[in-house]
């Protein structure tokens, strides 16, 4: 086996241990709490008559605690974003906009919980108190109309309380008597507790055969090795309580059966992060009587965070500037098709002085003939009466990199000998092209040392010697669009040995492989 699936073989047999950690009901002693919760409290819990005896998953959300614009400027700082994306912005206005209203209806917490017999109904039961229950319904019912018919939501109101949650589970829970379960019911404020918290926590009647499952040994080929059926034996609960961003932290404890016990599953977390670089440095591991605490230190916590989510950012930027550029593929193709010819390197003056950029050209074809009307093309760029226009930002010129910032851009025509635009005569045809459209490149993503204002006509003339470094800077890929239209990613590897002075010249010839 490779090292990945050993990691994740491990991560699942953790987790799976932790969820049905325990013995049978028989040989298990009754549950012992860190923070004692006295009946009481237990049965007056708002939650109480709607668990199961078959619930194992417990989740409270302080609403009073979440504040979704300090998440979304933790997020921007954290992970250097210079703007937060538009769809992320609207979602968490509308998230804000729910929140303020269950807020001004009474709701200070929500409750999640998810039973073993939930699962089959295909998701968990939310109980909202509160107290306009009726501004929650409207609320909650809105929310559903977005689902697809299918999931068979339901919403049920009850006293100071809304019900949300498949309608075979809501059914279930509300004629029920509801299931006494001191194991999943923490105090509000306990030791260690942070905001927010998850329970795991298995019914004593389903463990027993589940535990059964459990090998006494894992495999000798797996990197860690433990006994899953000891571990489960030793874990009574487990429990996961965090606070949201500005401030963000989390803590992870397992309720084990004796100190011994704890110290056993300390040494398997301690040789579990050793698989895992991530987490060397992140969370502490402290063994205090019958309890393991884990606790994270907010900067590494949020270091962590960056280096999982910076992959999917760069991916999503790429696929985003990749749109872009194949929108400027199909205004070239548009502007061509009206013209009859290829758009200018630039506009000049009757002294063949440069005054616009192509990307000027191109602007009707982009949805901005507005902004096409306004500039004066017998005038420079940096005119008094076109100064203005061209420091207007234009999102298709966006190209999304850090340190460029718009009407920037990096979205530039490389001039180069026998290339597209080379030579001071008119603009090219399709029928110019003798190597082939879809064998010549025509705009580049450039190194962002070489972005320029769209409206700029400075050309980006490349190095005959070294073509390679001019086009790449210091990155390792670039993004071209081809004549055709297409948008290629392109190694060094992929350009070196003449290939890339063969992409860039429309009549020399080469056999391109």
């Amino acid at each position: 086996m490779n090292r990945s699936f050993h990691h994740m073989a491990i991560a699942i047999c953790i987790a799976l241990t932790v969820a049905t950690s325990a013995v049978t009901a028989q040989e298990r002693p009754q549950v012992r709490l860190i923070n004692d919760v006295d009946d009481a409290a237990v049965r007056l819990h708002p939650v109480t008559p709607y668990l199961e005896s078959s619930s194992v998953v417990l989740v409270d959300v302080d609403l009073a605690k979440v504040n979704i614009d300090a998440m979304l400027a933790w997020l921007k700082k954290s992970f250097g974003m210079d703007e937060v994306p538009e769809n992320m912005t609207a979602a968490a206005a509308a998230a804000n906009g729910f929140s303020q209203a269950l807020k001004g209806a009474g709701v200070e917490h929500l409750y999640v919980g998810l039973s073993t017999r939930s699962l089959f109904d295909r998701g968990p039961i939310v109980v909202i108190p509160c107290k306009d229950t009726t501004v929650v319904k409207g609320l909650v019912s809105a929310t559903l109309q977005n689902l697809p018919p299918d999931f068979g939501m339901k919403v049920h109101v009850g006293e100071e309380l809304v019900l949300v949650g498949p309608e075979s589970t809501v059914d279930r829970v509300v004629a029920a008597k509801g299931a006494i379960r001191p194991d999943l019911i923490l105090p509000t404020k306990g030791k260690d507790r942070l905001d927010h918290t998850l329970v795991v926590s298995l019914p004593d009647e389903a463990r027993g055969d589940l535990v059964a499952l459990w090998p006494e040994r894992l495999p000798e080929q797996f990197p860690l090795q433990f006994s899953p059926r000891a571990l489960a034996k030793d874990i009574n609960r487990f429990v996961v309580s965090w606070t949201l961003p500005p401030n963000p932290a989390i803590n992870i404890q397992f309720e084990c059966e004796d100190t011994q016990a704890a110290i056993r599953v300390s040494e398997i977390v301690d040789q579990a992060k050793t698989l895992v670089p991530q987490l060397n440095g992140l969370m502490e591991v402290k063994v205090e009587n019958a309890l393991v605490d884990l606790s994270a230190d907010p900067k590494a916590l949020a270091d962590v965070l960056g280096s999982v989510l910076k992959p999917a950012r760069d991916q999503a930027r790429s696929v985003a500037k990749m749109n872009q550029m194949k929108q400027l593929g199909l205004a070239m193709h548009n502007y061509h098709a009206v013209k009859k010819q290829l758009p200018p390197r630039h506009y000049v003056d009757r002294d063949s002085k440069p005054l616009l950029s192509w990307r000027v050209a191109l602007l009707p074809f982009l949805n901005q003939k507005a902004l096409y009307d306004s500039l004066k093309l017998d005038e420079a760029f940096d005119s008094d009466a076109n100064a203005t226009v061209s420091q207007t930002q234009v999102p298709i010129f966006d190209s999304m990199v850090q340190s460029v910032r718009p009407p920037m851009t990096t979205f530039r025509a490389p001039v180069f000998p026998g290339s597209v635009w080379h030579g001071d005569g008119p603009p090219k045809r399709f029928r110019d092209v003798k190597d082939g459209t879809s064998n010549t490149i025509v705009f580049i993503d450039a190194p962002p040392a070489d972005a320029v204002g769209w409206a700029d006509p400075t050309p980006w003339e490349i190095d005959t010697e070294d073509p390679l470094s001019d086009i790449f800077g210091d990155r390792d890929t670039i993004t071209a669009v081809i004549m055709d239209g297409s948008v290629r990613v392109f190694t060094r590897e992929d350009l070196s040995g003449g290939k890339l002075e063969a992409l860039l010249t429309i009549d020399g010839g080469e056999v391109i492989e």
